[in-house]
C-alpha cells in the first residue's frame, strides 16, 4: 500500500492523488485490508516522522484523514476492544515521530509543522465523532446517550493515554525535553481551538472546557506525589502553562496560574499554603 514507500520525496505525489480519490471514489476502501494492509504502514509511516517528508505531510494528514469515507472508518473502529484504538494510535504514532524528528536534529520548522497537525487532527477527531457509526455502538448496542457524553469521553481518553504521557511522563528527569515538547503542543491544541471558536460556537467552547478541567485534573492528582523527580518535574510542567504572548490567559486554568504563583513564590507541595490553594 501506498505508506510502505520509504522513499520521502514521493509523498507529496500520493497525497495529492489520495484525497481527490478519497472524495470521488470512496469505493476503493471496500477493498482495502484496512487492518491489516492499511493501519500498520500507516502508523509505521507516522512513527518513522514521515520518511522524511514531514514538511508537506504534517498539512497533508489532517486533509487525508478528513476523507476517509465513513464505511472506512467503521470496518476499522468496530469491534476492536480499546475505544477509538486507530484514532489514539494516530496520535501515539504522531507523537513517535515528533520525538524521533527531534532527537534527530529536525528543525524548528518540521517540529511546529507537527504539533500543528496533532492540534488539526485533534479537533477534527473530536468535533466529528458521531459521523462514525460505531462511536455509538459496541455489538448493535448504544454506548452513549448524547454526542456531549461520547466528545467528552474521547477527550478523557486523549488526555489520558496520549497527551498527559507526554507532557508528564513517568521516568528519569532525561525526559524534560519529551516534556516540553508535549507542552508546547498542548499550547497548540488549545490556543488554536480558542482562536477558531466564535462567540456562537458552543461546541468548540465547549471542547475547550473539556480540556482545560480534563488537565487540572491530571494536575491535581499528580499533587499527591512527594518524591523530589515528581515534584520538579510537576513545577516544570506548571511554568510551562503560564500564559504567553500566543496563549490566552482564558486557555489556561486559574487554578493552575495560582499554582505557578505558588512554585515561583518558592512553595513545596506539602506546604499549608499550597493546600489551602488546591482546596480553593
Amino acid at each position: 500500500f501506498f505508506f510502505r514507500e520509504k522513499h520521502g520525496a514521493c509523498y507529496k505525489e500520493i497525497f495529492e492523488m489520495l484525497i481527490p480519490m478519497n472524495k470521488m471514489v470512496p469505493a476503493m476502501w471496500d477493498r482495502v485490508d484496512l487492518r491489516r494492509a492499511f493501519w500498520p504502514s500507516f502508523l509505521r509511516f507516522l512513527s518513522s516522522g514521515c520518511h522524511g517528508s514531514g514538511e508537506f505531510s504534517y498539512l497533508a494528514l489532517m486533509p487525508f484523514l478528513s476523507t476517509i469515507p465513513a464505511q472506512a472508518w467503521e470496518r476499522s473502529l468496530d469491534g476492536e476492544g480499546r475505544r477509538w484504538k486507530v484514532i489514539l494510535e494516530t496520535f501515539e504514532s504522531l507523537f513517535a515521530g515528533l520525538i524521533g524528528l527531534r532527537d534527530g536534529g529536525g528543525s524548528r520548522k518540521l517540529l511546529k509543522l507537527g504539533g500543528e497537525c496533532i492540534a488539526e487532527c485533534f479537533h477534527f477527531f473530536a468535533l466529528s465523532l458521531e459521523q462514525t457509526s460505531p462511536l455509538y455502538l459496541e455489538g448493535g448496542s448504544p454506548v452513549f446517550d448524547s454526542v456531549e457524553a461520547m466528545t467528552e469521553a474521547f477527550v478523557k481518553d486523549f488526555l489520558k493515554g496520549v497527551l498527559w504521557p507526554s507532557i508528564f511522563p513517568p521516568g528519569s528527569s532525561a525526559s524534560q525535553s519529551l516534556t516540553s515538547l508535549g507542552q508546547s503542543i498542548w499550547n497548540k491544541v488549545c490556543t488554536s481551538l480558542a482562536a477558531a471558536g466564535t462567540p456562537g460556537d458552543e461546541r468548540k467552547a465547549g471542547l475547550l472546557r473539556l480540556l482545560t478541567s480534563g488537565m487540572r485534573a491530571y494536575v491535581l492528582e499528580a499533587f499527591g506525589a512527594r518524591s523530589g523527580e515528581e515534584e520538579a518535574r510537576l513545577a516544570s510542567f506548571l511554568r510551562g502553562l503560564r500564559p504567553r504572548e500566543a496563549v490566552a490567559e482564558s486557555v489556561v486554568s486559574p487554578l493552575i496560574l495560582h499554582l505557578v504563583a505558588r512554585v515561583e513564590e518558592g512553595a513545596h507541595f506539602g506546604d499549608e499554603a499550597t493546600a489551602q490553594c488546591l482546596t480553593s
